[in-house]
């Protein structure tokens, strides 16, 4: 039986993950049964929960680009945040 892809018509994100349960085309893990993995650069310094607003748009974007390209969200966020904060910024925390 072939069955139908899921589209993004719907509004929401979790509609979509839905459909994309139902039809199966996936065999691999959805992120939340995957083993959960030590963040990259847990090793090198302490990560410190924190929270922010985001638009919608962000937040859907954010939860395909984690399960398209299996990165954690807090992995793309904080790459995120070390492309677009200028070192000068890096180097005043630093130098405390």
């Amino acid at each position: 039986m072939i069955s139908k892809k899921p589209t993004l018509k719907n509004d929401s994100i979790d509609d979509f993950i839905n459909q994309a349960k139902d039809a199966n085309i996936d065999k691999t893990p959805l992120v939340s049964e995957k083993k959960k993995q030590k963040p990259i650069g847990s090793d090198l310094e302490e990560l410190k929960r924190q929270t922010y607003y985001i638009t919608e748009l962000q937040r859907q974007a954010l939860a395909i680009m984690a399960a398209h390209e299996d990165i954690d969200k807090s992995e793309i966020i904080r790459q995120a945040l070390e492309q677009f904060i200028p070192d000068k910024y890096i180097q005043m925390v630093l130098m405390k």
